[in-house]
This record gives structure tokens, sequence and C-alpha cells, in this order.
């Protein structure tokens, strides 16, 4: 008897993905990616229709696979840092996929959805109402996603020269604050800025102008003034 073997499909969107993260978001093209899987630029084309269609192909998939941290329910402010501390090795892991999670809009079919989820476990494990826990973890990723791609990058926060600070006549401030960074880590410099946010974010959205409802059913005013520009900007 004769059996037929199907030859297996060379471009799907799981190889698509695969070859995007072994040579990195930066550098898909429909070119680099032809030549990750040993096809033709036609045969890739057959499966996306442009460039940027190939982009998103491999970010979405990347996301996909990403599985953000559930919050453990211990403090809110603990709970949100360990997910910043997840957006910074998930921006290291994949790079440039920084940029594409500060752009993600409702055409994101998976970035939204994850957004989504990481939200909705926010409300559920914390008792949060839908809008506090969207403001939180919007505003608190979003600063980890920036300081992940342009301050805290792989390999550490770049080292200034506090030794040729210190001795420069013409400052005033920066030399006597000299030393104050000896011991820390980076990711004792990402904590602290993280904390920052988190805490100013809480703050704000306890606080002022008028308080945000952290739990259903104390209402929720509607209260615009909250996020607006100060007058003048």
């Amino acid at each position: 008897m004769n059996v037929s073997l199907r030859r297996p499909r060379l471009v799907t969107e799981k190889r698509i993905v695969d070859a995007g993260i072994a040579i990195t978001l930066p550098n898909v093209t429909v070119k680099s990616i032809a030549a990750q899987l040993g096809v033709s630029t036609v045969a890739v084309y057959n499966h996306v229709e442009s460039a940027d269609v190939l982009r998103r192909v491999v970010a979405e998939g990347i996301i996909d696979r990403h599985t953000p941290p559930a919050p453990a329910g211990r403090d809110l402010e603990e709970d949100i840092l360990d997910l910043a501390f997840a957006l910074r090795r998930f921006v290291h892991d994949y790079p440039g996929i920084g940029p594409y999670l500060a752009q993600i809009d409702a055409t994101s079919q998976r970035g939204v959805a994850r957004i989504d989820e990481v939200m909705t476990a926010y409300v559920r494990r914390h008792d949060l109402t839908p809008r506090y826990a969207a403001w939180l973890v919007s505003t608190v990723s979003e600063h980890a996603i920036a300081l992940a791609e342009l301050v805290h990058i792989r390999g550490g926060r770049p080292r200034n020269k506090p030794e040729a600070i210190a001795e420069r006549a013409d400052l005033t401030t920066l030399p006597a604050a000299v030393g104050t960074e000896a011991g820390l880590t980076p990711d004792d410099y990402f904590a602290w800025s993280i904390r920052a946010v988190i805490i100013g974010a809480i703050t704000l959205l306890d606080t002022r102008p008028h308080p945000l409802p952290r739990r259903a059913g104390e209402g929720e005013a509607a209260d615009r003034t909250r996020f607006a520009a100060p007058s003048g900007s």
C-alpha cells in the first residue's frame, strides 16, 4: 500500500514567531524571516500581507507566550512591584517588545486581552473596582516598561563617574550627594523608582482631588479633574 506523507508547512504563525524571537523583533523583516525559515520572501508574503503585519504577528505571538505573575494577595504595593519587575524582565528578554507594549491599542487582540487579564486579577485578588485597578496597573506598567527600555537596561543602569562629580567646584548639591549610591544594585535602583510611582499613584487615586473608590459598593463619582494636566501646561 502506498502511503503519501504530507510535507510539514514551512511557514506557519508559530514558526514565524519562533523565527522572530530568534532574530529579535527589531530585526524582523520579510527578508530576514524568510532567511531564518529557509523559504522565499514570496512564501512569507503568502502568509502575511506586509512587513508591518509580520512584526505585529511576532509581537502578538511573544505576548501570547508570556504569562504575567498573578498577584499573591499580599500588600497591594508589593504585588504591583512584582508586576513591574516581571515587565522589566519581559522587556529585557524580548528586545523590541517594549515600544510595542507602550503603543498597544484596540487592534492588538492578544495584547488588550492580556492587559484585561492582569487588571481583572487585581480586581479579584485585592477587591478593587475596575476603574481603580485599571488606572493603577496601567500607570505602573507604562513606567516600568519605559524604565526597562530607556534607563534600567539589560546589564544594569549606566554608572556615572562619582569621583569626577565630587571634584567639580562649579557644582553645589551633587558633590555632597556622592557616595549615597554606594552598594545599591540595579534592582535597588529600579525598586526605588517604581515604588515612587506606585506610592504616588495610590496616593493620587485615594486622595486627590476626590478619592476614587477602591472597592465595589463605595460609589464611583465621575471625576476627570483628577487626571487632568496642571493648568497652564
